[in-house]
């Protein structure tokens, strides 16, 4: 079975990916050489995680109601989301540093760059995914918007735990015919089963592989979940650096969340580090349709103080917020 995930994470970085923010962002994410990262619940798509549990419900109503083995399908769906969503997720507070493949357009300025007066910067951010095999479920990728591929990638993290269990199911009945081969008749292979086990309750499976295969569905769900986008968002072209962390672990977060004044409300971030012992990686600046050539000097003179030897453009949208 091939896997889709691991071809997600591990998609070609492009040179350079942009981040649009305000001036004053600017200032600090150079001054700092760190990025914010978002809780995401408090993004600007209501629809955050919520939009990948609501696709794996859609993805339950529609699966036919028994696999090939004969075994409740749907039902086993319906205990992988329940543990993929309702497990790992719920102990889990996940940061989101988000960058764009888009150069210098309108949206991302009106959105995200108080509309003409903010800046893009682009990074090099090859080296800021962790290293392929590492134990880690921090991730770095492009948001999926077609509907098709996140069908794909949340059965492959389904799988694991449906899987094991079919698999379990079908040795479980194949164990029960060889005591009673009438067995083999019955039309209900489920309920041969339950009554087996019920009869033999040393033979219920191994703890160890149904754990394992809930970890796997887990970090699976969790890995993705951050990624899957609501369609009307594809514009955007978005990357995003994932970063879960437990909100109540037995040990303190190394890199505490803080808190910045919305405006309706406190946000989470954490002020997540680039690459130590490496220069920034800003490779390229774009100043905001609102911007001069005065902005492009002070930008400049600012960024060569900070040991950065980059000029700054202007952006070429024709933009003029009102």
């Amino acid at each position: 079975m091939s896997n889709p995930i691991g071809e997600l994470l591990n998609a070609p970085i492009p040179e350079k990916l942009w981040h649009y923010t305000s001036i004053q962002a600017f200032h600090g994410i150079v001054t700092s050489k760190t990025m914010w990262a978002t809780d995401l619940h408090f993004l600007n798509d209501r629809e955050e995680f919520i939009h990948a549990k609501a696709l794996a419900n859609d993805m339950v109503a529609a699966a036919p109601e028994l696999d090939s083995n004969g075994f409740p399908k749907r039902g086993f769906l319906q205990k992988a989301v329940a543990v993929a969503f309702g497990g790992p997720l719920t102990g889990m507070q996940v940061f989101v540093a988000s960058f764009t493949a888009a150069e210098d357009q309108l949206g991302q300025w009106r959105g995200y760059s108080y509309g003409s007066s903010g800046v893009s910067l682009a990074f090099d951010l090859k080296a800021i995914r962790p290293p392929a095999g590492s134990d880690t479920l921090v991730s770095f990728a492009p948001c999926v918007y077609d509907p098709v591929k996140k069908v794909e990638l949340l059965s492959y993290a389904l799988h694991h735990f449906t899987e094991e269990v079919s698999a379990y199911r079908e040795r479980t009945f194949r164990a029960a015919c060889e005591l009673d081969p009438e067995k083999l008749k019955s039309k209900d292979k489920e309920q041969v089963v339950k009554e087996f086990l019920e009869a033999n309750p040393s033979k219920k499976a191994p703890f160890k592989e149904f754990a394992d295969a809930v970890a796997k569905t887990g970090a699976d769900c969790l890995r993705i979940a951050a990624l899957l986008k609501n369609s009307s968002f594809e514009e955007e072209n978005e990357w995003r650096l994932v970063l879960p962390a437990w909100m109540d672990g037995p040990t303190p977060m190394r890199n505490p969340p803080r808190f910045r004044i919305g405006k309706t409300t406190l946000i989470p971030y954490i002020a997540h580090p680039f690459p130590a012992k490496a220069p920034l990686p800003i490779v390229d600046v774009i100043l905001g349709p609102g911007s001069d050539e005065n902005s492009v000097f002070a930008a400049q003179r600012f960024l060569k103080s900070e040991g950065l030897d980059l000029k700054p453009r202007l952006s070429k949208v024709p933009y003029r917020a009102s």
